[in-house]
């Protein structure tokens, strides 16, 4: 397995749409702060400063921010056979 940490900072009620990773790829997401939410478009997580989720990569997933924005960290794992 690799990983890769990221940093993620949305601006108020932002929202982008992540594309499905490929198979085996998930991600590990800390809220730093403020509301972020992130997952499947369909179940996103709902997490506040200090909330840690975790979701399967390989499906299309959204990240998006409260009205005072958000922060959040990033750890995506893939396996080592991954591209």
């Amino acid at each position: 397995m690799r990983a890769c940490l990221r940093s993620k900072t949305l601006p108020p009620c932002a929202r982008f749409q992540g594309d499905p990773h490929d198979a085996g790829t998930r991600e590990l997401v800390y809220c730093v702060h403020g509301l972020v939410s992130c997952g499947p478009a369909d179940q996103p997580l709902e997490l506040s400063t200090g909330d840690t989720g975790y979701f399967d990569g390989t499906v299309a997933h959204i990240y998006a921010a409260g009205p005072d924005g958000g922060r959040a960290l990033l750890v995506m794992s893939y396996p080592l056979n991954a591209a």
